[in-house]
């Protein structure tokens, strides 16, 4: 049946996160969302809702552009092990919190539902549709990243290679240009497929415990009836997020300003110590490592922090959509009163 419109959607869960966050202030529970909404990559505005580590830009520990092609390849034939050790770590710590955010999305969206935001609980109990959904992501992201590689790392390969010009340049450039341009509309149809997994699938898991498949064989056949409707949601969504990211920029310089003061105190404190102990490397380095392990979780809870009201404002906005299309989450959300007994 058709529902209400994603337009109708935006002032009921405006109020549903306002009555979550401040109605009252919860300094725990607002916490609490506060992990879920960086651990579950509800604030990654479908930036990649992915969280995988940039591999572009220039960083210190590259090979000197004045390496010739046979030193560069006679130092990694040397190093061989350590980078494919770096990259090996660095794919299984990736994997382990992709894990963990597939498993927190359940938890982030009973929270938003029932507010309920018991993490270690959570995650006990929705671990098995958690990794259901982790593996179905998994399908999703590993032939997309594989598919991107030989597109773009092919011809980016003859660029480099064929050196200052000529037409196999400028054909390896073309062909270039062209795979990006369809990375980039793949990437597009899979971050579609993600949102509408975790705003339409994920539900399904949770009051019906059917698979990421049956899920999305049942919202298919809403998505058929409905077309016009779920691409506005998702347009709608898009605009929503940059108007979102907007208001998170402008309350992160907010934060970052007011934080300022007692950073300022902790590095004169370090330069204080500095000058005590006379220094050295070893002072030195070992001041900057416990200043990076201190820094590092508290500006990512100061992130979730401030991003709370947007990590429940969208998982609310879903629900409302939903809810007029999916009888189990519209009888939660809208609960009937029990027969009155006669006199």
């Amino acid at each position: 049946m058709p529902g209400i419109s994603c337009v109708d959607c935006v002032g009921p869960a405006f109020s549903l996160m306002k009555t979550r966050l401040f109605q009252p202030f919860r300094f725990g529970f607002w916490s609490r969302i506060a992990v879920l909404g960086v651990l579950a990559g509800e604030l990654s505005f479908n930036s990649g809702g992915s969280k995988t580590g940039h591999s572009g830009g220039s960083t210190t520990h590259r090979i000197p552009h004045s390496f010739p092609h046979g030193q560069a390849s006679a130092w990694i034939a040397q190093h061989w092990h350590a980078i494919l050790g770096v990259v090996g770590a660095a794919f299984l710590i990736g994997l382990l919190f992709f894990f963990i955010s597939s498993v927190l999305r359940f938890v982030l969206y009973e929270a938003v539902l029932r507010d309920k935001a018991r993490i270690l609980e959570g995650f006990h109990r929705w671990s098995e549709q958690g990794f259901e959904y982790f593996l179905f992501r998994l399908t999703m992201v590993i032939p997309y990243v594989a598919i991107a590689l030989y597109l773009v790392g092919w011809p980016l390969f003859k660029v480099l290679q064929s050196g200052g010009g000529g037409p196999e340049m400028f054909a390896a450039m073309a062909q270039l240009v062209g795979a990006a341009l369809f990375v980039g509309l793949l990437g597009v149809l899979l971050a579609t497929v993600m949102v509408l997994t975790k705003d339409f699938v994920v539900p399904q898991m949770i009051f019906e415990q059917v698979t990421c498949i049956e899920g999305w064989g049942r919202l298919w056949i809403r998505i058929r009836n409905e077309p016009g409707s779920f691409v506005g949601y998702i347009l709608l969504k898009i605009a929503l997020s940059i108007g979102a990211l907007i208001a998170f920029a402008i309350a992160m310089v907010i934060t970052m300003l007011i934080l300022a003061i007692p950073v300022g105190v902790m590095i004169a404190a370090g330069v204080v110590v500095f000058k005590v102990v006379g220094g050295g490397f070893l002072a030195i380095a070992s001041t900057a490592l416990l200043a990076v392990v201190i820094a590092a979780p508290l500006f990512i809870y100061c992130v979730g922090f401030v991003g709370a009201p947007i990590s429940v404002f969208f998982p609310a906005y879903s629900i409302y959509y939903f809810a007029s299309r999916y009888k189990p989450l519209y009888d939660e959300l809208y609960p009937q009163a029990p027969p009155s007994q006669p006199l």
